[in-house]
């Protein structure tokens, strides 16, 4: 199993800089830490899980923990805090959980995230309620993980739990670590607790910069929050899971039970012997259910795919491949390949993307035909020098090929096509976008363009027959700089913004450098052109070129 790309980044919220750390494609979730933990508190495991179920994965660190911004206030004082709340008086403190509510808000918004869903761990869960209270409107479903209502009666339930909450951290890093230990042993419920992973977890805490003043800034934000938030609860329209531990030494499961009672239509489900923490042996059947609950409550359930369609064929896919080593000219051969190795998940996957963003639901709901537009060259022409749109015909003119040929090549020798409504929709609009593509991105038509375009394609999307032919070009040697385009390619795949759901009907007279500005897209590579002619002359090609309906193979046709 490939291992999954973690890429991390600060945002500026306001006066406060969150840090954050992303994996996976798809609907995002949003992973929020508890009192003072830094975002490895949420497992590596359980997040791969989570991106391999199909999901951008997020992970937070909140002001005053990890790489996130500490704040300057005055000390605060939690037992005064608590002792003022316990006599019902006023409470005061330099933030509350509704700042670090603004602040995931803040995050997901600079993410381009519009909607989520939210997990969210201890004081996580607390934030999490806020959200799904004060943002209903962004936040698609909520998973509320070993946290509390608020309230008295569901705070926490014993005194050894009570002293390592109130203990201070030791001085030096040696003697943090084994508190951290201690305290995460004490936390571990009836499960087997693994002290090499937790001296792991508390090692990257304390690397990662603890403070006390810090530590103790996040538990009087959570006192001076808790007051009134419980009685919201009933107000919460999220589609929300509960999830806790029977063994659960800090926050008791009767808080839990009282959330899912409180929250309308909540589910609930307690895990036998978890305490408070993460412990191995339970994160498959976590993940699970937050994939689960975020599926249930989804963006839109994705168009069901034809059992015919979805099942892989690889003998078709050999026969394919053989062609396309033969002549990588060989169109046909390209969409006959993409039709034998995508799968039903690659399929929900790329419609889970669309529908992150608005521009790809309206593309979805609208689905604009962008053949009358590209196919229409003397509009084309009309359009301002220097243009995506004249871009665009350039290089069609310029490579004599036309979006009706590659339409025309997708259905030569293929099966009926078993895609329907939005399914179909994705696959024809990558495949009629791109030659649009190569004048956005900047490659140029030859063999070298096309694998660095099907590399950059590959990043965006996933589709195992992309990354079967970009490989077999990499094995074949299609080229002395064939290494570097690729690697060029995917670098800069992983860094542009999703493509296959941009408005490109709108940026076709946009100035060709405000498009790859706006897109985030690195100026284009520099390479010396490869032709298959070349390549056929210097013998790395054999046999004569297959007949086709356009001159090139199409990295665009399915997700």
């Amino acid at each position: 199993m490939s291992e999954l790309k973690v890429e991390t980044g600060r945002v500026q919220v306001g006066d406060v800089s969150i840090a954050y750390d992303t994996r996976g494609a798809g609907e995002p979730v949003l992973l929020i830490p508890g009192l003072s933990m830094r975002r490895v508190f949420w497992p590596e495991e359980l997040c791969d899980l989570l991106a391999r179920a199909g999901h951008t994965v997020v992970r937070i660190d909140n002001r005053d923990a990890g790489d996130s911004s500490r704040i300057k206030a005055p000390p605060s004082n939690p037992l005064r805090l608590m002792g003022r709340a316990l006599l019902g008086l006023p409470t005061e403190a330099p933030y509350g959980l509704e700042h670090m509510a603004e602040d995931a808000l803040g995050l997901m918004s600079a993410l381009g995230h519009e909607r989520f869903h939210v997990a969210g761990a201890s004081m996580g869960g607390m934030i999490g309620q806020l959200l799904a209270l004060n943002a209903q409107d962004r936040i698609l479903s909520l998973t509320s993980v070993m946290s509390s209502p608020g309230g008295r009666r569901y705070s926490v339930s014993s005194p050894p739990a009570l002293r390592a909450l109130f203990t201070p951290l030791p001085v030096g890093r040696a003697e943090r670590i084994e508190h951290y230990v201690r305290t995460f042993r004490m936390l571990a419920g009836k499960l087997p607790f693994d002290e090499s992973a937790a001296r792991a977890l508390a090692t990257l805490q304390v690397d990662g910069g603890t403070s006390p003043a810090a530590s103790a800034r996040h538990l009087a934000a959570v006192i001076r929050s808790s007051p009134g938030r419980r009685q919201r609860l009933p107000a919460i329209t999220t589609p929300t899971l509960v999830i806790h531990g029977d063994a659960d030494p800090l926050l008791p499961l009767r808080g839990a039970r009282a959330m899912a009672r409180l929250v309308p239509h909540a589910e609930l489900l307690i895990v036998p012997g978890m305490g408070h923490n993460f412990p191995a042996e339970s994160l498959p059947l976590l993940a699970g259910a937050i994939a689960t609950h975020a599926r249930k409550a989804g963006l839109s359930k994705p168009p069901e795919v034809s059992a015919a369609f979805a099942r892989l064929d690889l003998p078709r896919a050999a026969r394919a491949l053989r062609a396309l080593l033969n002549d990588p000219d060989d169109l046909p051969q390209v969409f006959n390949l993409i039709d034998a190795l995508t799968s039903e998940r690659q399929y929900t996957r790329l419609h889970a993307r669309f529908r992150q963003s608005r521009a790809g639901q309206r593309l979805l709901r609208e689905q604009p035909d962008i053949t009358r537009l590209l196919a229409d060259r003397e509009w084309l022409r009309c359009l301002p020098e220097g243009s995506l749109g004249r871009a665009y015909l350039a290089f069609v003119e310029r490579e004599q090929i036309s979006s009706q040929g590659i339409r025309e090549a997708s259905s030569a020798g293929r099966p009926e096509a078993k895609l329907e409504g939005e399914l179909r929709f994705m696959s024809d609009r990558m495949r009629d976008t791109h030659d649009l593509w190569h004048a956005a991105v900047g490659y140029q038509g030859d063999v070298l363009g096309e694998l660095g375009l099907l590399a950059f394609t590959y990043a965006q999307v996933q589709n195992k027959a992309v990354g079967l032919i970009v490989l077999a070009g990499l094995l074949k040697g299609w080229g002395e700089q064939v290494g570097r385009v690729v690697w060029e390619g995917y670098r800069r795949g992983r860094r542009a913004s999703f493509l296959p759901a941009q408005p490109w009907e709108e940026l076709l007279d946009s100035p060709l450098t405000e498009v790859r500005l706006r897109l985030g897209l690195e100026a284009p590579p520099s390479y010396v052109p490869v032709r298959t002619a070349e390549l056929r002359a210097q013998g790395v090609l054999s046999g004569a070129p297959a007949a086709r309906g356009a001159s090139r193979p199409s990295s665009q046709a399915v997700p």
